[in-house]
């Protein structure tokens, strides 16, 4: 792993709002620090488009989960080709559900939460990572740059979804959510993506009524499997390293093999 800069160790936040119990839905935090979705793509691929959390989410999920927090996975397919990303997991296909029901069952057993990011790419996945079916989207503009298979996004733009296609994909999302539920998730989560959903977001942070509820980490997450415990004791992070975000040879690398601080494992913060 190349060598980086770590922050130096700062104020134990144990005692701040950060640790205080949030209400959340039926269910309670003991602690506000949430573990941001993350597209890792590491998961096994069982056929074309159809990819499995394996031994690896397990161990994963499991090494980031404490007792009273909340993790959202990374972001899933809701259906076949909803999505042309290579190692993104889905949560329609029975072999997906029975490996999310392993992740779900360890992070409980650690006493965690987590919640299930759902998400459909629309025209950010080209035609050759959908079996050839060309992208669907609100228009038929396309983004610019190249997608993950070398295709210029210019040379592949999406269609406008019929009205039908729309009722489609929102039926897509209710069944992954019922899906999720039948994995043992605590809850799922829309990727909303880019755009108004950013400004309205802002604009409801803004406003006379907001509160800071939670804090939604990432890459430190991915670089501390123990996060909380350290922010709760003002103990150093491990540095994170880019190169391994968003896979890695071998796929552990970068995934699971952040230590723990003093190399133990810890199950609260």
């Amino acid at each position: 792993m190349p060598a980086a800069i770590s922050p130096p160790p700062f104020t134990p936040l144990r005692d701040t709002v950060l640790f205080k119990p949030l209400k959340l839905g039926k269910a309670t935090l003991e602690h506000r620090i949430v573990q941001a979705p993350l597209t890792r793509m590491r998961a096994t691929k069982e056929s074309d488009g159809v990819y499995v959390p394996d031994d690896l989410a397990v161990e994963y999920y499991s090494q980031r989960a404490s007792k009273g927090g909340l993790q959202l996975t990374e972001a899933t397919d809701i259906c076949h080709y909803a999505s042309g990303y290579p190692g993104v997991p889905g949560v329609f296909a029975p072999s997906q559900i029975t490996g999310w029901k392993r992740v779900t069952d360890a992070v409980h057993a650690k006493g965690g939460l987590i919640f299930c990011q759902l998400w459909h790419t629309g025209r950010a996945s080209p035609p050759g990572l959908r079996a050839g079916k060309q992208s669907i989207s609100a228009s038929d503009v396309p983004i610019s740059g190249a997608a993950l298979d070398g295709t210029q996004y210019g040379d592949a733009p999406p269609r406008p979804m019929t009205v039908d296609e729309i009722h489609e994909t929102t039926d897509h999302f209710a069944e992954a959510a019922k899906k999720a539920v039948e994995a043992g998730f605590d809850g799922v989560e829309i990727h909303g993506a880019p755009g108004g959903t950013a400004r309205r977001l802002i604009q409801l942070l803004t406003s006379k009524q907001a509160q800071t509820d939670a804090v939604v980490m990432g890459r430190w997450f991915i670089a501390n499997p123990d996060l909380p415990r350290r922010l709760a004791d003002g103990l150093p992070l491990n540095a994170y390293d880019r190169t391994t975000f968003y896979g890695a040879n071998p796929p552990s690398e970068g995934y699971t093999t952040y230590p723990f601080f003093g190399g133990q494992t810890v199950d609260t913060v």
